[in-house]
């Protein structure tokens, strides 16, 4: 969720700056966010990181933790 979070301000930094730069007629000229998209995405990382992280923390949590130490 930090990477993705990061990953949205600096490309909206990113976007907003290239808007600043570009002359006024260029690609419409305004800078629009996409909050729902940007949402959407946000929101399916979210559960693909907790699908991906489910498997291997089931099994951690079966472990003994003197045994995992000893490893």
């Amino acid at each position: 969720m930090i990477s993705g979070t990061i990953g949205v301000a600096v490309g909206t930094l990113f976007g907003w700056g290239v808007v600043q730069v570009l002359p006024a007629n260029t690609f419409g000229g305004s800078l629009t966010i996409p909050i729902p998209q940007i949402a959407e995405v946000v929101v399916l990382a979210a559960l693909a990181t907790l699908v991906a992280a489910w498997l291997p923390a089931r099994r951690a949590g079966k472990l003994d933790v003197l045994d995992a130490i000893s490893h």
